[in-house]
């Protein structure tokens, strides 16, 4: 079962920005989208993700390297980034704290 981060505001702001930059995902596949960057973001055995950074710091050549590669490393059926991928924007040295795995 893939876990998802509770980042859902920071998420959709991410897919905003992609969708400005036309990448085509961002347009065709939101909810895909959306639920690639939620699951990547420090669930899975992923880093967490600065998702303030990534909107707000990164220039468009980093923000699409960092969106487009999370489409493409993303394995659907495990969560996990695959191809030795880590996002720029990765959080260095922190615990995946934030996922919202459905236990209360």
């Amino acid at each position: 079962m893939i876990d998802f981060a509770d980042n859902l505001e920071a998420a959709e702001a991410i897919l905003n920005r992609a969708a400005d930059l036309c990448f085509a995902p961002a347009l065709d596949d939101r909810m895909g989208l959306l639920m690639d960057i939620m699951a990547a973001d420090g669930c899975n055995g992923n880093p967490p993700l600065d998702c303030d950074k990534l909107v707000r710091d990164f220039d468009d050549g980093n923000f699409l390297h960092d969106i487009g590669g999370i489409y493409r490393h993303l394995d659907r059926s495990t969560g996990q980034l695959t191809g030795c991928f880590l996002p720029r924007c990765a959080c260095p040295d922190h615990e995946a704290d934030h996922c919202d795995t459905g236990a209360s």
